[in-house]
């Protein structure tokens, strides 16, 4: 002979409501203060693609000998992604020209940086827009204990990670408590805010 037992299952079952009803009630707070499980969900797969992008780029940045493989390598993404590779290696080279002359970054630094990034995001606005930011805060950081480019490109990679407890030696404080991806926002926010135009500005 054989009984069932229904009080686990009621039980499991009265657990599963209450579960459920704080979900609602959280998300009913998120979306008075303008956030939606999507949006969250969202940003929070931005952060970690690029948080990838980073690494990707740290891991191979030390693969890349010298500019001859750096520009195999980027022929090699530029055909991947059916883009013309004339046209990224002139942005690339022009830009890089402008950083030495505005900051005195040599091309085995500047473009082997560039390539290595562009490779990991596709993106290369984002690629130069970073790289910039990078010069400005190598220039306008030297008194606050940047050593140069490397440095500061190193720098700004850690806050586009949601990193930016470093930005506290540069007298920027950025809240702790809020997300990686708002973090990375407001650090990049405030460095550019500080440094942008320095390298420009120093020619």
């Amino acid at each position: 002979q054989s009984f069932f037992d229904s009080k686990g299952t009621d039980q499991a079952a009265s657990g599963l409501r209450g579960v459920k009803a704080a979900g609602k009630e959280t998300q009913g707070a998120l979306n008075e203060l303008g956030y939606s499980a999507e949006t969250l969900k969202r940003s929070l797969s931005e952060l970690m693609a690029f948080a990838e992008v980073v690494r990707q780029f740290k891991e191979g940045f030390t693969q890349v000998a010298n500019l001859e493989q750096v520009f195999n390598a980027l022929e090699r993404t530029t055909t991947a992604n059916g883009q013309s590779f004339g046209k990224v290696r002139g942005e690339i080279e022009g830009f890089a020209n402008k950083l030495k002359e505005a900051a005195g970054v040599d091309d085995d630094v500047a473009i082997p940086s560039m390539v290595r990034l562009y490779a990991a995001t596709n993106d290369l606005e984002k690629t130069l827009t970073l790289t910039r930011l990078a010069a400005d805060v190598a220039i306008g950081g030297e008194g606050m204990g940047i050593t140069g480019f490397a440095q500061a490109n190193e720098l700004v990679l850690h806050v586009a990670e949601g990193n930016v407890r470093e930005l506290r030696s540069l007298g920027i404080i950025i809240d702790e408590h809020k997300s990686k991806y708002e973090k990375a926002n407001l650090g990049l926010q405030a460095l550019n805010k500080r440094f942008s135009g320095a390298a420009e500005e120093a020619k």
